[in-house]
């Protein structure tokens, strides 16, 4: 019988949470440590957190749209996830789509540059599954258009590319705390900038206060994320369809909030760890690729990135019956084909076959703490 194993984990520890909420109620001025912890390390001279990388992403677009109004369009990947085209929708946006290289998971430049029109607000590059896009090429793209780019390293905290952290290219770049990213605060998102003027229109973008009261209840999420992640309990979330476990959902409907002061506690002691828990995810992922035999069927790291794997892409699965180990289809429609997007698109918006293809084609497997050594080859074995 397979292995009970959730798609992504982050290894939260008890002691954690307790602390977390010490802090959280005695007012330790977390967030402002939290964020201090932040801009050192990616060396950034504005921070700003949010309750949720959807929120941080939405007030990111509204600060951008505010500076050039007269603009009413963002340029997403075809094939990422659906609350990157939620928050834009949210900000009130148009979406424009290009398509990526199956081989790397990066935007094909081509493509990119053809949706870059001249209502485009910023042009967004997502890090997919902790595979670093390399940014110094798109950005030259961009600004020949006139377009600021925004670097989402929501499922890359701690890669690298370029001898830069991502999320540190570009206007501003996005980090997420949700619960299937690299570490979590139980949800919660970070905008990163060294642009003052535009970090002061993030400061005034409309967002709703945390509330202490609200601090029992993230406890209780954060306990709840550490027990059903396991996999001798996974079989129980897992089993409740109404849970939405692993499901992607287009949703623009969705409160902007601060970070609450327990978020940024546990954030910042996770932070701390972030390091060790990207290194046992990168020795797994390339564990199962040496085991699988099939290289080829892995996206390539582009060259001079380090992938950090948050979960593990393997190409050339349409049709095949994906097994239960953690083993999922991430996006099963490419943005370019969400019914309840389209009438959000501009018109005229380029086809994206290969974003096609990978919402076909593409599962990923898991890398996180749970993975075992028996796990690794058994889906190493299941993707051969």
């Amino acid at each position: 019988m397979p292995r009970n194993l959730s798609p992504s984990a982050s290894p939260v520890r008890c002691a954690d949470i307790a602390s977390s909420a010490f802090d959280a109620v005695r007012g330790d001025q977390a967030a402002r440590r939290f964020g201090d912890d932040l801009r050192g390390r990616f060396h950034a001279e504005h921070c700003h957190l949010f309750s949720s990388g959807r929120a941080a992403l939405s007030a990111l677009f509204s600060a951008l749209r505010a500076r050039t109004p007269e603009r009413d369009t963002v340029s997403l990947p075809a094939f990422t996830s659906y609350s990157v085209a939620s928050a834009a929708v949210r900000s009130g946006l148009k979406v424009a789509f290009y398509d990526l290289d199956p081989a790397t998971l990066c935007p094909e430049p081509g493509s990119f540059e053809r949706s870059l029109g001249p209502d485009v607000v910023c042009a967004v590059v997502c890090h997919l599954f902790g595979y670093p896009c390399p940014m110094n090429g798109l950005a030259d793209i961009a600004a020949g258009h006139g377009v600021p780019l925004v670097d989402d390293a929501a499922q890359a905290m701690g890669a690298t590319v370029e001898g830069r952290a991502t999320g540190m290219s570009g206007i501003a770049g996005i980090l997420s705390l949700s619960r299937g990213k690299n570490i979590t605060s139980v949800d919660g998102g970070v905008i990163l900038t060294n642009d003052s003027e535009l970090s002061r229109a993030i400061a005034g973008v409309a967002c709703e206060p945390s509330r202490r009261r609200d601090i029992p209840a993230l406890a209780l999420k954060a306990l709840l994320i550490w027990a059903l992640q396991r996999p001798q309990i996974y079989w129980l979330p897992r089993s409740l369809p109404f849970l939405k476990i692993g499901a992607s959902v287009f949703e623009p409907d969705f409160p902007i909030g601060e970070m609450s002061p327990f978020q940024a506690a546990l954030g910042r002691r996770m932070f701390g760890r972030l390091d060790e828990i990207n290194q046992e995810r990168v020795r797994n992922a390339e564990d199962i690729i040496r085991r699988s035999g099939k290289p080829g069927r892995f996206p390539e790291p582009a060259p001079g990135s380090r992938p950090v794997y948050l979960r593990l892409p393997c190409l050339g699965q349409a049709g095949r019956e994906i097994p239960e180990m953690g083993v999922v289809r991430s996006y099963p429609q490419a943005l370019c084909d969400l019914q309840e997007l389209r009438p959000h698109v501009v018109h005229g918006a380029q086809d994206c076959p290969e974003a096609r293809r990978l919402a076909r084609e593409l599962v990923t497997l898991p890398t996180h703490c749970f993975v075992t050594e028996a796990d690794r080859e058994t889906l190493a074995r299941s993707v051969a």
